[in-house]
């Protein structure tokens, strides 16, 4: 019996070093945030339909008629948000077509301003996902004509 109970403790020893270990290697990161990594983004994403916009003239009127076209995909967290995502995605639609539409031609060819517009369209698009935030946004195409 006591042969026995050395081994349960080296047994359990030996696990919790290596809990700890993995823990400290993986940089302090909870199971949760290792798992969803793991999670291939593919479960997790919603490619949308593409979306023509017109731009705004500029003030002066110069720089009229330009269009832009982009396909966007929407990387939920989980199958649960990706769900409640496709629910809102009337609302969502909207919301990206009145962000392409106030782009001015200028803003639509400069590349950290269409880093700004991915950055917008992430805060407006949570806002309207209540407890199912996106994890990203991937413009797919961008084409300004």
């Amino acid at each position: 019996m006591r042969g026995f109970s050395i081994f349960l403790v080296t047994v359990f020893s030996i696990a919790i070093v290596i809990a700890v270990s993995y823990f400290l290697i993986s940089g302090g990161k909870t199971n949760t945030e290792a798992f969803l990594k793991k999670i291939p983004i593919a479960n997790r994403t919603l490619e949308l339909d593409p979306f023509v916009a017109n731009l705004e003239a500029l003030e002066d009127g110069t720089v009229g008629g330009h269009y832009v076209r982009a396909s966007l995909a929407l990387v939920f967290k989980n199958k649960k948000a990706m769900k409640y995502g496709k629910e809102m995605l009337p609302a969502i639609r909207d919301i990206i077509l009145s962000k392409l539409s106030s782009l001015t031609y200028n803003d639509a060819i400069d590349t950290p301003k269409r880093q700004g517009l991915k950055e917008g369209l992430y805060t407006s698009i949570n806002q309207y996902m209540g407890g199912f935030p996106l994890e990203e946004i991937l413009i797919i195409e961008y084409i300004v004509e």
